[in-house]
């Protein structure tokens, strides 16, 4: 059984947002035994974080204007055995303690995803979801990959067809993934029986992913999550002689 991690990541221009995408693969090394995964485009890692992630190197073709449909795609390409423990993540997290344990609390869960602990008409972020692998889950992943290539599933089109932000039905690039994670949440009762199978899927809540809205010290005291999640800001609010790990 492994634990593996999948990120994409295609450089900024911005070190505010490096240093976030540094420290997200770091903090997560350091409390976890995983293996890391990285879509990216050869010689943008530093060489510090290549040496700790196996890059995955995609085109610009596959990116451009797709970059979610695309980090998809690539991880159709990362093998897996019955049993791994995988985690979809963002790049802009900061990692209090083992992600994995989510397992051990819901040790008959094959899916999760994560919440948001404010209200929003979109209720799951889709920056941190996962499973743990068999065949089915394999079934349910192809399928979510398949249906934001060309959505067919009545609740997803539903949705590309009324979007609030994106107009576009083959709309490719962002928030895909976390469309299809919320109509998920909103039709669990749906999957099973569209897909043919019989996954427990979990909402694990905020704990997972935890979207920092405060001073780090007020987040920590007040929700004590495994993982904050700054949403590509923030990181200047980190190193306040705040002791992040639990």
């Amino acid at each position: 059984m492994r634990n593996i991690a999948y990120f994409g990541w295609s450089g900024s221009p911005d070190q505010e947002t490096t240093n976030l995408f540094r420290n997200c693969i770091k903090t997560l090394k350091e409390v976890s035994d995983v293996d890391i995964y990285v879509t990216t485009f050869p010689g943008i890692l530093d060489k510090d974080i290549e040496e700790l992630v196996t890059p995955m190197y995609v085109s610009n073709e596959q990116w451009d204007n797709r970059r979610l449909t695309a980090k998809l795609e690539k991880m159709l390409e990362i093998k897996m055995e019955p049993g791994d423990r995988f985690y979809y993540c963002d790049g802009d997290l900061s990692f209090r303690s083992d992600p994995f344990k989510v397992f051990d609390e819901y040790p008959d869960m094959d899916v999760f995803y994560t919440e948001r602990h404010y209200q929003f008409e979109f209720p799951v972020n889709g920056g941190v979801w996962g499973f743990k692998h068999s065949e089915e889950v394999e079934k349910f992943r192809q399928w979510f990959v398949s249906q934001v290539q060309n959505p067919t599933w009545e609740p997803y089109v539903y949705l590309r067809n009324n979007h609030p932000y994106v107009t576009e039905f083959d709309h490719k690039d962002w928030w895909v993934d976390q469309d299809f994670l919320n109509c998920i949440h909103w039709r669990t009762d749906w999957v099973n029986h569209d897909i043919g199978t019989k996954l427990n899927i979990k909402n694990v809540g905020y704990k997972y992913n935890l979207i920092v809205q405060m001073p780090v010290e007020e987040v920590i005291k007040q929700y004590d999550p495994v993982i904050m999640h700054f949403k590509s800001g923030g990181s200047n609010r980190w190193y306040k002689d705040v002791n992040l790990r639990k």
